[in-house]
């Protein structure tokens, strides 16, 4: 009789899962530590590249080319803040046609470079006057 039980639980020990059972398991809590940090990684990382990003633009097209640099929120050619990183000064054009001329509105001096759309709220945002949206002329109706 206790020979039978023996060999029953090896019978049970031994037992294999097939290849196709999925075995439920509880995730531990350092698959949820590693994903959380992963992500705060991620973010950091892409908050750095932008950074990155953002001097690149002013060093190597604004300075070397003599142009201005776009600052965040604004794409380069159109309507929008620009920054001289020489003089540190912002100017605001505005751009009615895609040839047409750049008319400056405003013009503001920068305390540093500014390279997160925070620094943009803090340098420029708050300090200037209210800007009226900048909209595409609508077609005319015939």
């Amino acid at each position: 009789m206790v020979d039978a039980a023996i060999a029953s639980e090896k019978k049970e020990k031994i037992s294999i899962a097939s290849p196709r059972t999925v075995s439920l398991r509880p995730r531990s809590s350092a698959d949820r530590t590693t994903k959380s940090v992963l992500r705060i990684q991620s973010v950091f990382r892409g908050y750095r590249a932008r950074i990155s990003f953002r001097l690149t633009l002013y060093e190597e097209d604004a300075l070397s080319c003599g142009v201005l640099g776009a600052m965040p929120g604004t794409i380069q050619g159109r309507s929008g803040w620009y920054l001289d990183p020489k003089r540190l000064v912002a100017y605001y054009f505005v751009i009615p046609d895609p040839d047409g001329e750049w008319e400056q509105k405003h013009t503001l001096r920068c305390s540093r470079l500014v390279l997160t759309p925070y620094e943009m709220q803090q340098e420029i945002l708050t300090k200037a006057p209210a800007l009226p949206a900048v909209l595409p002329a609508a077609p005319a109706i015939e």
